[in-house]
């Protein structure tokens, strides 16, 4: 029972992993195109004059900061996924030594653990690096 939990936990951290941990690009669809087109409602909706300024970073630094904070979240993010894998085969591979498996479990409650402070963190630096904008 306690293999079949592991297994799934494993599983699970490894797909929330690569769902954190993608720093790739995304671009957003400008779901006003269409009604802004009009040039009457250009004019008079207020949603239309906003929606053609984007904001950029005024501070070249906060960008270099934001690419620093994701090259770091996607390196602790790989090394947790890598120690829980570990320990999950130490449980496995451990026989009836008690204190290897509890060892192995604290490993993976600690890149857990890990795993949040490092998402949590992230999520922080940059709500903070967009209201300095």
């Amino acid at each position: 029972m306690i293999k079949k939990i592991i297994i799934l936990s494993m599983i699970l951290l490894s797909l929330v992993g690569i769902t954190v941990l993608n720093t790739g690009n995304t671009s957003a669809v400008s779901l006003l195109s269409s009604i802004c087109s009009n040039s009457s409602a250009k004019q008079h909706a207020s949603t239309c004059q906003d929606s053609g300024k984007v904001s950029q970073n005024s501070n070249p630094i906060i960008g270099e900061i934001k690419i620093a904070i994701n090259i770091l979240s996607f390196i602790i993010g790989i090394v947790s996924i890598v120690i829980i894998i570990i320990s999950g085969l130490r449980i496995v591979l451990g026989g009836s030594d008690p204190q290897t498996i509890s060892s192995a479990r604290d490993a993976i409650i600690y890149a857990m653990v890990g795993i949040v402070v490092v998402v949590v963190s992230q999520a922080l630096v940059v709500f903070v690096l967009d209201k300095i904008k």
